[in-house]
Parts: structure tokens; sequence; C-alpha cells
């Protein structure tokens, strides 16, 4: 059955898109984008936070950095759960605030040189 078409009728009137409707498209894409590239390094955007937080304010304490977001130090420890690569050789670790003693300076000074002819003969095979 063929319906006719009344071409004298006014088309519909379409609202007319207002600038905060393409400033969140523009905002939505934006943070699309950004997502993939987080992704593709393993990150989520949680993490880009944390690491602007932490490369404007190097030596942050776990507890400071959660006094700064205003969260418990767990959900810190949810938040950076899985992202704590794992990497072979020798990875140290000194919390102290405090003046490292000299044997311990030797040691590392010694990991350190030999980390680096470790990584250096890799390169080479």
């Amino acid at each position: 059955m063929i319906t006719s078409v009344n071409y004298r009728a006014a088309p519909k009137r379409v609202p007319p898109v207002g600038v905060a409707f393409l400033l969140s498209q523009v905002g939505a894409h934006a943070a699309s984008c950004f997502e993939e590239r987080l992704a593709a390094m393993e990150l989520k955007p949680h993490h880009a936070g944390l690491l602007r937080m932490l490369g404007s304010n190097p030596g942050l304490s776990q507890q400071e950095l959660c006094d700064v977001f205003g969260i418990f130090p767990s959900r810190l420890v949810v938040l950076l759960e899985g992202w704590n690569r794992t990497r072979p050789g020798i990875f140290l670790y000194h919390p102290s605030r405090r003046q490292t003693p000299m044997p311990l300076q030797v040691f590392l000074r010694f990991v350190e040189k030999w980390r680096r002819r470790a990584v250096i003969a890799n390169r080479i095979t």
C-alpha cells in the first residue's frame, strides 16, 4: 500500500544543539582517547591521577598520598594492586629516611654496577 507524501507540510523542527552539549561530546571523546592510550601502557585513569600527584610532589609517603587524596591507606593499596610489575633481577627498597649506613651504601653500589653489567651483557647477546 502506497501512502501519499505531503511535500507542502513544514519539516519537523529539530531543537538546536547547545554549546554545552557539544563541549560534553568533545570531553567524552577526549576521555575515551585518553583511556585508550593508558590501556596501551596497562594503566587505568586513576593511575594517571596518582602519577600526576607523585610527579609534582616527589617523595610522598603512602600516608601523605592518602591524605592528599582523602582516602584510606587500604583503598590506595587496592588502587595500586596489580600495578607493581615484577621484573627479573634484584631490586632493593630502603625505607629509612636516615642516612644510609656505609656498609649498605657499598653493597648498593656493588648491586648497581652488577645490574648495569648484566643489562649491557643482555643487550650484546
